[in-house]
């Protein structure tokens, strides 16, 4: 599996080959576009998704002290 940051790298270089197969005006290169915009949308998804998971974690280990400092 590969990690976010090179999937990042990948998607670059696939959009800067994308740019230039899709001026070439091909079906290929239209799909081939495509796919690198839905990974640059998934990647975006997944971004969002971690910063809410870490919103939830500092949530949860705010609740975590108060619990603590009750009980002391």
């Amino acid at each position: 599996m590969h990690s976010r940051k090179s999937l990042k790298q990948l998607s670059i270089v696939w959009a800067d080959d994308a740019a230039a197969i899709a001026n070439s005006g091909s079906e290929a290169g239209r799909h081939f576009v495509q796919g690198c915009d839905l990974i640059d949308r998934l990647l975006e998804a997944v971004k969002e998704r971690d910063a809410e998971i870490d919103k939830l974690h500092a949530a949860l280990r705010h609740q975590q002290e108060k619990l603590a400092s009750l009980g002391r």
